[in-house]
């Protein structure tokens, strides 16, 4: 693992704490890796090919053609499992 070293103001310093405190990190370094990876996985998310940029109206069909398939029958446990699948198959998965 690599040392990165930043120079921030003191208030900057002192809400990088506060946020890092109240999101439950112990430490600032947990926060900011996190924070920065999060970002990075949305750069990885833009670059890829396969995934089309959806509009307005591919959002709106979307939506549509959920409602009208009616109430499912799948457990929130078997839908979270196949977003937890789906997601370490992209890469954007966090234990």
């Amino acid at each position: 693992m690599a040392t990165l070293t930043i120079t921030v103001p003191d208030p900057t310093k002192d809400w990088i704490e506060a946020r890092a405190k109240a999101q439950g990190f112990p430490t600032i370094d947990a926060y900011l890796g996190d924070l920065l990876e999060r970002e990075r996985a949305d750069d990885t998310a833009e670059d890829w090919p396969d995934q089309p940029e959806l509009t307005i109206e591919d959002l709106r069909r979307i939506v549509e053609e959920s409602r009208a398939s009616g109430i499912g029958n799948r457990s929130m446990a078997d839908i979270i499992s196949e977003g937890n699948s789906i997601a370490k198959a992209r890469g954007f998965f966090r234990e």
